[in-house]
Order: C-alpha cells, then structure tokens, then sequence
C-alpha cells in the first residue's frame, strides 16, 4: 500500500493561480501600508521638530477648542523606532512573499510567512501593553 502525501513536504509549491493571485495582493497591500507607516513616521518627526503641530482647532459648532499636536520630538523618535521595527517584519513579509511565489520556492514563501506571524505576535503584544495600561488608568481615576 503506497502513501499518498508522500510528497506534502517537497520543495514544490502547490498553489493555484487564485491563491497565488490572493498572496501577490496581500504582499502589494503589506507594502502599501508599510510604505504609508513610514511617510507618517517621517512627517510626524519633521512637524515635532518644526514645531507646527501645536495648533488650536475649533470643534464643529461647539464653539470650544482643542489643542493638537504637542508631540515631543523624543516621542516622535520613540515612536519611529518602534514604528520601523513592526514594518519591518511586514516589509520583508512583503517582499519575500512576492518572490517565493514568481520564483515558486517555497522556503521563501515560509519564510515569509514566518515575518508575517512574527509582525502580528510584535502588535498584539504591544495591543495588550496599550490595553493594560489604559485598563490602569481607568482604574486610577475611578
């Protein structure tokens, strides 16, 4: 009797076009995204360095107004750094992923898929942190 997934961890992918086409655009939204993260991360240090984020907005037809900005330019550093290390994962998601499937290696698709997972671990950790702390504040001021 001869097995029949004898060959389910050979180096050949086997995906069809539909799902080749679902990771090609997943791969191009990956990059857009880590692309508009950066420019963000890039215009919010250069309007805390330049200092014209600290504007008054008036709200609509309430008549009071909200101070915006105020942004630190060491907050705004910090925020970069910690910006660029999760869309780094999904940069090279991006980028790989596109190659393991034009070049149809696997060990690249992997890989990928592998910075994928570990982008996705970086931000519900840090979604935790956030959600603990505001949980803490919460509970500070009641």
């Amino acid at each position: 009797m001869e097995q029949q997934n004898s060959d389910l961890f050979s180096d050949e992918i086997k995906i069809d076009e539909t799902g080749k086409n679902h990771i090609l655009g997943l791969a191009s939204w990956a990059m857009l995204i880590v692309i508009v993260s950066v420019l963000g991360y890039v215009l919010d240090l250069l309007s805390s360095i330049t200092g014209r984020n600290n504007e008054a907005v008036q709200s609509e037809g309430f008549g009071v107004y909200f101070k915006t900005g105020g942004n630190s330019i060491g907050g705004a550093i910090l925020s970069l750094l910690i910006g660029l290390l999760i869309n780094f994962f999904l940069f090279r998601f991006a980028r790989q992923s596109r190659s393991g499937i034009t070049a149809l290696n696997q060990d690249e698709l992997n890989r990928s898929f592998r910075n994928l997972k570990i982008y996705f671990i970086i931000v519900s950790i840090l979604m935790i942190i956030v959600s603990l702390i505001v949980l803490i504040g919460v509970f500070a001021i009641l």
